[in-house]
């Protein structure tokens, strides 16, 4: 169908010889207005950025829902992914998507593993009382 939009200013040709001069112009205008319209528009289509699927989660922040041996489980954008990271991770922890290896996320935590705040974070997010 979409072959056929853009073949439409060939299409309307044989209006020139079915109307007279002034008619057939104006109709060839009027098809050659929108399909130049059409063309713009999907052009700005094509180049919007994505909003969808693994490539949109790239760069972005998310929790680790569930650090089970079986795998680490993450929610980014409001969506679930396994992940993999070289550090160990804990639920609650903060993380940021810097690949992806199939449908499985590579990630790193936000914050360093020795920073004073994560560890009492980490801690209060497991119930135990934080060190003051």
């Amino acid at each position: 169908m979409c072959h056929l939009i853009l073949l439409l200013p060939i299409i309307a040709l044989p209006v020139f010889w079915l109307w007279s001069w002034p008619i057939a112009v104006s109709v060839y205008a009027a098809v050659l207005l929108f399909s130049g319209w059409t063309y713009m528009y999907a052009m700005f289509a094509m180049r919007r950025p994505v909003v969808t699927g693994v490539e949109y989660t790239l760069h972005s922040r998310g929790v680790v829902v569930d650090d089970a041996p079986e795998g680490l489980r993450v929610r980014v954008n409001s969506e679930y992914w396994p992940a993999e990271c070289d550090r160990p991770l804990h639920t609650g922890d903060a993380i940021r998507v810097v690949g992806r290896e199939g449908l499985t996320l590579i990630v790193e935590p936000l914050s360093a593993p020795d920073a004073p705040n994560a560890a009492a974070g980490h801690n209060a997010s497991r119930g135990a009382v934080p060190h003051l």
